[in-house]
């Protein structure tokens, strides 16, 4: 009984820190967290921007949970197959939550490099969803032609688009990071987008029912 109390607890200080940080996040571009970082959830990757072997894993920060890629890079150009125009990794994870709680991601920033054409244009998009359920929340950023440049892509949710893990009911969620290069003006020219990073912040509240 002491044993499922403490993890209980652990695991409840664990989502309040997350809850803090996405407060701060929402506030300033920086976050500062001294907790301890909680334990890592299960992770899958899956999809062409991060194939087997590519450096693709996740870590936490204080209580940003951090995806970083390692072959997620979008092209155009003279010889350069439409394929590899767009790039997308579908990331899984099972995050465990304490009975009674639910989360969900509250806002995310993601980081990466743009050489852009004149009039091409990049699109970052984030979809996600938990298994299960039919709602998906969806978001994206764009940039034009011609940059060569560092970005970033902030986006917060508001309280009508945040989805929620569902109470007392175990569920992975699945994050779908896609990065596309469209043409705008000569087909030949040489355009990449890369993508590094994604951070990720959660929130949380207490489910109706009443926790035993």
């Amino acid at each position: 009984m002491k044993t499922q109390m403490s993890r209980f607890i652990a695991r409840a200080s664990m989502l309040t820190t997350l809850v803090c940080a996405a407060s701060a996040f929402a506030q300033s571009s920086e976050v500062t967290v001294t907790a301890g970082s909680p334990a890592l959830p299960n992770v899958t990757f899956l999809g062409s921007g991060c194939p087997a072997a590519s450096g693709a894993d996740v870590h936490w920060e204080g209580a940003s949970l951090v995806v970083s890629f390692g072959e997620m890079t979008a092209e155009k150009g003279q010889g350069v197959s439409l394929v590899l125009s767009r790039k997308n990794c579908a990331i899984t994870l099972d995050l465990k939550t304490p009975k009674g709680l639910s989360y969900a991601l509250a806002a995310y920033s993601a980081t990466g490099y743009d050489d852009l054409a004149d009039k091409d244009t990049r699109n970052v998009t984030l979809s996600n969803f938990f298994q299960g359920d039919g709602d998906t929340g969806t978001s994206s950023s764009e940039a034009v032609g011609p940059v060569a440049d560092d970005f970033k892509v902030k986006h917060f949710n508001t309280l009508s688009t945040l989805l929620w893990s569902p109470c007392n009911v175990q569920r992975a969620q699945t994050f779908n990071a896609a990065i596309r290069i469209a043409n705008g003006g000569d087909r030949a020219a040489s355009s990449t987008t890369t993508l590094d990073n994604l951070r990720l912040y959660f929130i949380i509240k207490p489910c109706s029912t009443v926790l035993r």
